[in-house]
């Protein structure tokens, strides 16, 4: 009886928990959460590309904006994304821990969100995404939250 447990364990074990994880690798369904989809992203099939690589023709319409540095506000410490979206321009900066909206003119609009422990408050911006309507959805990592704004970036909901 201890062989024959023995052997199963040695034997079958390590077959069965790679069986086990190679069910449970599957791809994840997408899924609806506040009429938001969510779908995973698989890295892997990514490709790496070296700079020099990429095709003239998709920079040689470079174009500059001088950014409204006006108010506190829309200064920058440090640019972590920018996403251009209806003729707007909108900024990450973890430095700074702001999300701030430009028009295409580089016009200031806005500082979406309040930082703080409040409701509808945020303390890190780690991420964010803007639809086609321009509702802006962001990201607080720290207090795992997803805030969501109209295309006029007020508050719709926020929620853990």
């Amino acid at each position: 009886m201890y062989k024959t447990f023995k052997r199963l364990i040695i034997n079958e074990l390590p077959f069965f928990f790679v069986l086990m994880l190679l069910a449970g690798c599957g791809v994840k369904k997408k899924e609806m959460l506040h009429d938001v989809l969510i779908e995973d992203v698989v890295f892997s099939l990514f490709t790496t590309v070296n700079v020099n690589e990429i095709p003239e023709s998709l920079t040689q319409n470079r174009r500059y904006i001088k950014l409204d540095n006006s108010k506190d506000d829309f200064l920058i410490g440090k640019i972590d994304k920018v996403r251009i979206v209806n003729d707007k321009i909108f900024i990450l900066d973890k430095r700074q821990r702001a999300l701030i909206a430009f028009d295409i003119t580089g016009k200031g609009l806005c500082k979406i969100g309040e930082q703080g422990r409040g409701p509808h408050e945020y303390l890190r911006i780690h991420d964010f995404d803007v639809d086609k309507n321009g509702n802006v959805y962001f990201l607080d990592g720290t207090l795992r939250k997803l805030f969501i704004y109209d295309a006029e970036f007020n508050i719709i909901d926020s929620f853990q």
